[in-house]
């Protein structure tokens, strides 16, 4: 263990007082937390999000859904490229699981499925996710190589 040389003309004029722990006051402000956030959520579309709608055939455009729920498009356009994520997060808000809640309107609900559609038939994806769903995941074509 290393030892430290203090010199004591450096310390001239200098006072210090120990203060033991029984000393110290912590004082916690009382408040109601429960109705405030660390962050505010983005309420308002994103650059981004305004470019991934452009890139969408016109039919499937979530208009209502942005115009209603930006933070939630805001979130889809984020998940679009990766499917784990844009699966998990398209069956939390086509699936009911929090008991209670309203839902989304008609239109909006047909806006996301449309997108979840759009989604499945539309873009080829060589993910693990399509892999463990398929009911031949087992095989594949370097198996059969000889």
């Amino acid at each position: 263990m290393p030892s430290y040389r203090v010199d004591p003309e450096a310390l001239t004029g200098i006072s210090v007082e120990f203060l033991g722990v029984e000393s110290l006051e912590l004082t916690i402000p009382e408040g109601d937390w429960s109705r405030k956030r660390i962050a505010a959520p983005c309420n308002s579309l994103l650059p981004s999000t305004l470019l991934w709608a452009k890139e969408l055939p016109p039919e499937v455009v979530p208009a209502a859904l942005m115009q209603s729920f930006p933070r939630i498009a805001n979130l889809l356009a984020a998940n679009w490229k990766d499917p784990r994520s844009f699966y998990n997060y398209t069956r939390s808000l086509l699936t009911e699981s929090r008991g209670g809640r309203q839902g989304f309107p008609s239109n909006i609900m047909q806006e996301l499925i449309k997108l979840r559609m759009l989604y499945d038939v539309g873009k080829v994806h060589t993910s693990a996710i399509e892999r463990e769903a398929s009911p031949d995941r087992g095989s594949s074509s370097t198996d059969s190589a000889s």
